[in-house]
């Protein structure tokens, strides 16, 4: 992942007031339509992505997932199945360094899927072209 690009991104409104550190700017916000581990279990539905020059954070409302772009994240990639109208299926999977718990009692994950609203998922597909 280009860290650097996404360090010089321009500061957005923290919308969905993440918590943030002194000297940390969020660079992009986001509402979802739903969010889970790379196997297929639930974390949220509606909820928020909040990303920032330091950090992934996802919030259902009853949970925060904060997770640091360079140590925790192994890659953020498009995928796409291919089909067309209702058969389509396009998310966002998050690769994380090392498998870490999910929130759900003894369930370990290795990744996110991230289901972007439609305006959302437009916005972030612009801006992933710059990650790598």
């Amino acid at each position: 992942m280009n860290l650097e690009f996404i360090k010089n991104l321009p500061a957005v409104d923290n919308q969905f007031g993440a918590q943030i550190a002194e000297g940390e700017k969020v660079v992009f916000t986001s509402k979802l339509n739903g969010f889970g581990t790379s196997d297929d279990r639930t974390l949220g539905m509606e909820s928020t992505f909040t990303l920032t020059d330091k950090r992934l954070i996802l919030n259902n409302g009853q949970g925060v997932w904060s997770f640091d772009l360079e140590a925790d994240i192994a890659d953020i990639r498009k995928y796409d199945n291919g089909k067309k109208f209702i058969f389509k299926t396009v998310y966002y999977i998050i690769d994380l360094n090392e498998e870490t718990e999910s929130g759900i009692p003894g369930v370990m994950m290795k990744g996110l899927m991230i289901f972007f609203d439609k305006k959302g998922f437009a916005e972030f597909e612009e801006l992933a072209k710059g990650f790598h």
